[in-house]
């Protein structure tokens, strides 16, 4: 008995063990790319032709992808306001406050869908 507590034991720490060795080696390894890039950064004059180009390829070529990207998660963030307007309308409040500006007492659930449907007709149909 007690031989197969100690082999269980031993696979055990071995692989907490070898688990921490590769921990110290992956934050050891970032910790060189750390060094490497910020030893880099001062090694020679920098050269402001080079950074702006590379600004603009980084920044003006991306132009396309990040409006695509933009496109589609204000779809997506479209449709789950609706939904969650739904819901909320649903609860029938009296009273709907505004982050940055006044209080609105009354009807709660009517204005909600009010909203809702001048939402649909500005970005479309989404149920």
């Amino acid at each position: 008995m007690i031989g197969r507590l100690s082999a269980s034991f031993l696979s055990a720490s071995q692989t907490a063990g070898s688990w921490a060795v590769g921990l110290f080696e992956d934050a050891g390894g970032m910790g060189l790319l750390f060094a490497q890039t910020l030893g880099k950064c001062f090694t020679r004059p920098l050269r402001m032709d080079a950074v702006a180009y590379e600004l603009w390829k980084v920044g003006v070529q991306s132009m396309f992808i990040v409006c695509v990207t933009a496109f589609f998660i204000g779809m997506v963030l479209a449709f789950q306001s609706a939904y969650q307007m739904a819901k909320l309308a649903a609860l029938q409040p009296k009273t709907l406050a505004i982050m940055h500006g006044s209080s609105f007492a009354g009807d709660g659930g009517n204005a909600i869908r009010n909203l809702a449907s001048a939402m649909k007709e500005v970005l479309g149909k989404g149920e």
